[in-house]
Order: structure tokens, then sequence, then C-alpha cells
């Protein structure tokens, strides 16, 4: 049926069956076993097969499944390459097949393995491709009793050289299952140095009396294209397909739903704004007119408490009866007692307070910051009346901090709450003039983050978290150096500090000089193991 056909022709017919390629095909491409290894190597090396996302991506798995049977030493070079690629593109089904095929190889492709084993040694991410290539010496081994010693000889070698504990774990696993006693020793030593991974293998899998496996080392490797396997494939795909398609019904539907719920979230917000915003504009007309508080309950024929003369129910009961119902969006900014406001009269602007507030904290979280900006001007003047200026700022502190964006609309915020505690809470004083530095870095204007934090060093020059501030803020601007002298200097500080800043300093110090490779004296170097001792 195909063994008319050129090689050329059986692999072109290859690409296009993908996974379900006949067992007679393949036997057509082994029949042809003198000009069939360069076009299969040249699949191997081809990065388009190893990028495919079509019928393609199976051309190298059918590649080294039939260089395999084949064992022809001239794809010793394409096969050890695999190894990687098969790693990049996570190619489980060649990585499993790739000891067997060493195996069938033999001996020649002992020094390659090698080679490649050491290339990588000190790329931990690699522990997969290695171990698959000790698991290939391993399969040559069992195949060729003659060349258990040579083999044995350079796996132990590993133990005394290496230091990923990841891939000395499986390589571990991999000698044990030649049987080799002369490996006991060297594994029990490398338990004792610490080199071994015990999530991988226990010293206790030593004393397991192994029988030597054949599944992982000698792989039917045409089993693959029996008739049962394939139609098991097909119904697998077909099935994943489902499923992937009901998964993204699913996300769709849960996008939807999202959607539909920021929606009504913001409709209900729009009315929430609507209700307080009402109640404020009422009572505050009401205050204008010295009305409120209402002392008692005024009857509708009665003189108007506004002193205009009308009647009660011709005058400010339209503006109390239009007052909206009472609603309770949260109850932690002011008050800590729900029933305080509910029970509190609808004119009370506390309830537009604790309610502004929630709402301001709200569009904030959800990206309208313009709108949190401008309930504070609502909010500021209600705050003064009620005692309750000094809570509005510290909530609008968090709100503001983050956003430089807001330019110096932000920055006027944050310098009337640094007014506010001036001179009276000296601790809040310096947070937000450390947020103000801060907030300067953040829009950019670095000699100004650098004079706030001056003045400040001034007034309180033994101050550690002043220094770690400015030091944080100046990585973040990745001024590198003057953050390393900065935190260095609290470092130096000694007992001066605080203990708590000592290791806060030495902990992001040392993370700063790792991540952008600094290079430290030897003094801050030897003084990270005495302040982090107890995280060492």
């Amino acid at each position: 049926m195909f063994s008319h056909l050129s090689i050329q022709e059986l692999l072109s017919k290859l690409e296009e069956m993908g996974d379900q390629v006949p067992m007679e095909m393949v036997q057509a491409i082994l029949a042809k076993e003198p000009e069939a290894v360069i076009p299969l190597c040249d699949i191997l090396q081809d990065d388009e097969y190893w990028e495919a996302e079509d019928n393609r991506q199976w051309m190298p798995l059918h590649a080294v499944k039939l260089l395999g049977m084949l064992a022809d030493t001239r794809a010793l070079p394409q096969l050890v390459n695999a190894l990687s690629m098969a790693y990049e593109v996570e190619d489980d089904w060649i990585m499993e097949d790739l000891p067997t095929v060493f195996g069938r190889i033999g001996p020649p492709a002992i020094p390659l393995l090698g080679e490649f084993i050491h290339a990588h040694e000190r790329d931990h991410e690699f522990w997969r491709s290695r171990s698959i290539a000790v698991d290939g010496l391993v399969a040559i081994a069992l195949q060729h009793p003659n060349e258990q010693e040579r083999i044995s000889t350079f796996l132990h070698g590993l133990f005394f050289g290496e230091d990923d504990p990841t891939f000395l774990g499986f390589a571990a696993g991999s000698i044990l299952d030649l049987g080799v006693s002369s490996s006991i020793p060297v594994l029990e030593k490398a338990f004792d140095r610490g080199v071994i991974d015990e999530f991988i293998i226990k010293r206790d899998d030593l004393l397991i009396d192994r029988k030597k496996p054949h599944g992982m080392y000698n792989n039917d490797l045409l089993y693959y294209y029996d008739a049962e396997q394939a139609a098991k494939r097909r119904d697998r795909w077909e099935s994943e397909k489902e499923n992937d398609e009901e998964k993204v019904k699913k996300e769709i539907e849960k996008e939807i739903e999202k959607k539909r719920y920021a929606i009504q979230k913001l409709e209900q917000q729009k009315k929430s704004l609507t209700i307080e915003l009402k109640r404020w504009q009422i009572a505050n007309t009401l205050n204008e007119r010295n009305v409120l508080p209402l002392a008692r309950k005024v009857g509708r024929n009665e003189p108007c408490p506004c002193g205009s003369g009308k009647k009660f129910k011709k005058c400010c009961f339209l503006l109390v009866k239009a007052l909206p119902p009472r609603q309770v969006l949260d109850n932690k900014f002011y008050y800590d007692k729900l029933a305080d406001k509910q029970t509190v009269a609808l004119y009370d602007t506390i309830l537009v307070l604790e309610n502004l507030t929630f709402l301001a904290y709200d569009a904030e979280r959800g990206g309208d910051i313009v709108m949190a900006m401008q309930l504070f001007k609502i909010l500021k003047p209600l705050a003064e009346q009620k005692g309750l200026l000094g809570e509005l700022l510290r909530h609008f502190r968090l709100i503001v901090s983050d956003h430089p964006e807001l330019g110096e609309e932000g920055l006027d915020v944050l310098r009337q709450i640094q007014s506010f505690h001036k001179d009276k809470n000296q601790e809040q004083w310096v947070y937000i003039s450390m947020d103000i530095a801060d907030y300067l870095g953040l829009m950019g204007r670095w000699d100004e983050c650098r004079n706030e934090y001056g003045k400040l060093i001034e007034v309180m020059p033994d101050d550690s978290f002043i220094r770690i501030g400015i030091a944080r803020i100046l990585e973040r601007g990745n001024y590198h150096d003057e953050a390393v002298a900065l935190y260095e200097h609290v470092l130096r500080m000694g007992d001066q500090a605080d203990e708590d800043d000592l290791k806060i300093a030495a902990r992001e110090l040392r993370e700063l000089s790792a991540s952008h490779n600094i290079e430290l004296d030897v003094w801050t170097r030897e003084a990270f193991p005495d302040i982090l001792d107890d995280e060492e």
C-alpha cells in the first residue's frame, strides 16, 4: 500500500496524518533504511516542526521513534539535541522514548550523553533533560552489560561534583535501577552531604531490593502506531476538544456575568450617590435656615422653625419630607456601632459622611479616582462640622497616596493632612511627610523628593525608618547606588537603630544587591548573618 512511495512522499504523508499514522506506513519508512536516516534527522533540526501547532507537531516524535528503530549512529547528534528541544516545547512523549532510543543505539551514544550532562551542569532548569540523558546511559548499560562498569563510574562521579539536588535525586533512582552494589556507598555519602533531594528519593530507598526495570529503558517504540492506540488518541482529542469548548463557553458566561455584575454595581453606586447627595443638599439648606436640629416634632400647621412666617407644611416640611430613606452602606469609617446610624435622623450628615466615604473608596477601587476626589471636596466641610476631619483625612490619605497621576490635586490633599497633624501628632506628621516625599518621587520630581526627606532627617537624624523610606522610594526610581548607601547607613547605626529596622534594611539591601549584581563591601556582607540570624 505504501511501499511504492519514495521516502519524501512517505514523509509528506506522515506530516499530513499527524498522530493517526498506520503501522503499514511506518514499516514502509523503516524498509527504506539507508535513505531514511538523513531526512528524519533533518526533521529534528527543523524548528518549524518543533513549534508547529497542527499535525506537523507530531513529526519530531515520529522521527525519534523511527531513528530509534533504525539505531543508526549518524542520528546521534540530532537525538542528543532532541533532549533540549523536547524540554523547551515540553514534549513528554519524546522524553519518555529517548532512553530506549539511546539504549538501542548503544555504546556510541555514551560520549555524547556524557558531554551533554556536563555541558549543562550549572543550568538547574535543565534537570529533566539531564535526567533523561542519565536514563539513556542506564538503558545502554542494561542492554550492554560489558559497558556497565564504565557507565557506573561516570554516574558515580556526578555525586562528587554536582550541586543540583533535583537532578541528583532522579539520577540516584536511575543508578539504583542498574542494581550495582558499588553505588550504595556513593549514594550514602551523597545523602550525608545533603546534595540529594529527599522529596524525590529517600535514604531508605537504598535498602529496597530492586528488580531491573524494563519499561522506561526498553519501550516498544512502535506500540504508538497500533490501530487501537491511534483510536484511543483520536477519542481522547475529541473528548478534550469538547471539554475545551465547554470550558470556553463557561468562561464566556462567567465574563458576561462579571460584566453584568459590574454594570449592576455601577448603577447601584450611582443610585446611592444620588441619594446621599440629595440628603446632603437638603441638610445643608435646612442648616442654612437654622432649622436643624429639630428639637421636637413640629406640627404641620405650626409656624416653620426657620422664621419665614409660613406654616411648616408650606415651608421646610417639604424639604424634610423629601429626605431620602436611610441607607447604611458601611459602618466602620467614623462610628463603630451600626445601631447609631440605624436610628439617627434622616437629615443627620453622619449618614452622608459614612456613605460617601464608602463610595469614595469604592470609586477608587473601581478605577474612578476623579469621582473619589470630587467626593472629598463635598465631605471635607461636613467632616469639619462634625469634628471628624482627622478621620476623613486618614481615609483619603490611603485613597490618594497610590495615585501620582492626580498631580498637584493629590499633593494638595496630602499637604492638608500634613498641616492637620502638625503640632498635634508627630508620628502621623512623620508618616504623612514621608508619603508626600514618596508621592513627589512617583511624580518624577526626585529632587523635591530628596529635599522632603532631607527636612525629615534634619528633624529626626536618628530615625532609621525614615532612611529606609527614602531608600525604598529611590530604589523604586532605579537610583540603586543611593538606595544602597542609605541601607548601609542604617546597618552602621547598629544599636542606635530599631532592631526591626535593621532587619528590614539588611533584607532589602541583600535582595537589591542580588537582583542588580551590586558588589557590597566586606563589612556589609559580614553583617548580614548577625542581623538576620533568625532567618538564616
